[in-house]
């Protein structure tokens, strides 16, 4: 299939089947973001498209996920974290931490958690944020990591985020 600028989730539009629907809409992270050249706030104006506000989160989810491949990687991702403060609370948690969760999937291998912890410590986030990016983050760690590197780093966290790693 060729993109359509005009109507990029279009086909997504076209399934019947919500899983495919669904699934359709989580895909298109990696063609938004490309078409937009990494940029979050452009790229999730489609997300307003999506008439089923369920998939809609969930494809926030997945686009901010997408957003973290393009991050510059010594940055304090103020575009990013802007782009998603844009949004009403459960697509801005959404989008926080799904770019949490990116940031875990694209990071310095073994060294993830640094970078995820260093922005879900962002002082650009409000407390509900900072619960938000920690959730998906650290539950995104446990899928990478040991139990005894999560151990690790779960004893090295603040007091006040030590919460996030029970499961």
């Amino acid at each position: 299939l060729s993109v359509n600028k005009d109507n990029p989730i279009w086909v997504c539009k076209e399934q019947t089947d919500p899983i495919f629907q669904l699934t359709c809409f989580q895909e298109m992270n990696t063609v938004l973001m490309s078409l937009y050249n990494g940029d979050l706030g452009k790229a999730s104006i489609w997300i307003r498209q999506i008439p089923n506000e369920e998939m809609a989160i969930s494809a926030m989810d997945s686009l901010a996920q997408s957003a973290a491949s393009f991050r510059k990687k010594d940055s304090d991702q103020k575009d990013y974290i802007e782009a998603c403060q844009e949004w009403p609370n459960t697509f801005r948690q959404a989008c926080i931490g799904g770019f949490a969760a990116g940031i875990s999937l694209t990071a310095t291998p073994g060294e993830e958690y640094k970078e995820g912890l260093k922005f879900c410590n962002s002082k650009l986030f409000s407390e509900t944020d900072h619960k938000a990016c920690m959730e998906r983050f650290i539950w995104s760690l446990f899928i990478i990591y040991s139990s005894d590197k999560m151990d690790k780093i779960c004893n090295n966290l603040p007091a006040e985020d030590m919460q996030y790693c029970s499961r």
